[in-house]
């Protein structure tokens, strides 16, 4: 409202400077127009000192805001970073158990098979001996005449 009243007031002002055409004339107004316009420019100055820190205080907050955003931001990259770490370790420790399984399974395979053949050798033996031991008998003897 206070802008419409300088606006008009203003335009008046021009009106009437253009119908004077000598140079340096004047324009002459109410005291109460006088007073009138002036608190008007108040007013104005006022809001527009309201105006401006009110968007100054909504710059800060936006700039308060960013900060924010840009301090999860970079907390979530170092999470992510340290799940990487951790996943990359995991998988290392995941092969290096791989590896150590398939050396005792390697290790236990050849323990297997030298107490086969041990076994099996034992068992050679013992046979031999009773093939041996069954020749010499005299049982052995009896049968065969």
């Amino acid at each position: 409202m206070a802008l419409d009243q300088i606006k008009a007031l203003s335009e008046r002002a021009i009106a009437a400077h253009a119908l004077t055409s000598e140079f340096g004339a004047k324009i002459t107004i109410s005291r109460d127009e006088f007073d009138a316009l002036s608190r008007n420019v108040e007013e104005s100055d006022t809001l527009a000192e309201m105006k401006v820190a009110a968007a100054i205080a909504q710059v800060e907050a936006v700039k308060a805001s960013e900060n924010e955003a840009i301090k999860k931001l970079e907390a979530m990259e170092k999470e992510m970073d340290d799940i990487k770490k951790a996943t990359e370790e995991a998988s290392k420790r995941a092969e290096m158990a791989e590896a150590a399984k398939r050396a005792v399974e390697g290790e236990l395979r050849r323990w297997r098979e030298r107490e086969q053949k041990k076994a099996a050798e034992t068992a050679s033996r013992i046979l031999a001996k009773a093939e041996l031991s069954s020749e010499s008998s005299p049982h052995h003897y009896r049968s065969q005449k």
